[in-house]
């Protein structure tokens, strides 16, 4: 089945503690643009996602890095 997915348009948000709570690892808070992206419309638990890895990796559709600087990423 295809995923229902929503289209978030460009938008901007706050980065960091706009509050100046004392939090230095959100200091300075800024401004910054978001371009338009598409998510999926329904939660997806861990479970499904691994299943979906699984069955996904032996269909050869994503490949695992297992050496070179890439190690560990999934492509």
């Amino acid at each position: 089945p295809t995923a229902s997915m929503l289209i978030v348009s460009n938008t901007k948000s706050i980065l960091g503690d706009p509050f100046n709570d004392n939090k230095t690892n959100e200091l300075p808070a800024k401004n910054i643009a978001i371009k338009a992206f598409k998510i999926g419309a329904f939660e997806v638990t861990n479970g499904q996602y691994t299943q979906w890895l699984t069955k996904a990796h032996k269909e050869g559709k994503v490949r695992y890095r297992e050496e070179g600087t890439q190690k560990g990423y999934i492509t």
